[in-house]
């Protein structure tokens, strides 16, 4: 479950970046499309492409137990890819966090300091 939810995680963040920027949310659950779609109004999203191409193929397996593994043909992620996973969704998390602080600060604010 923790390579489903660090999916979700991460296409959650996309889309609360494309929402900022657009009004707009996707019907897409694909990463790779999100961050290319993220790729078009910041083009620093290029750095997380392959962790995001890396996190797809734990959303259609895990979702839709019918639906071929993909990369995981060997059955259940283990220990050590929950890890990695989970990682990855953190730093996305993190890229995602400080890519939206910096579009929200695109004013600098008033000086604040007094004058004599």
């Amino acid at each position: 479950m923790t390579c489903f939810h660090s999916q979700q995680a991460v296409e959650k963040s996309l889309k609360a970046f494309l929402r900022h920027h657009s009004n707009k949310i996707p019907y897409i659950h694909i990463l790779e499309e999100l961050c290319e779609r993220c790729m078009e109004i910041d083009s620093s999203f290029s750095q997380i492409m392959n962790d995001c191409m890396a996190l797809d193929v734990f959303y259609q397996p895990t979702r839709y137990p019918e639906a071929p593994a993909g990369s995981l043909s060997e059955g259940t992620p283990n220990k050590q890819q929950a890890e990695e996973t989970l990682a990855k969704a953190k730093n996305i998390f993190a890229f995602v966090q400080q890519r939206l602080a910096l579009s929200s600060n695109t004013t600098d604010p008033p000086d604040q300091t007094k004058t004599e």
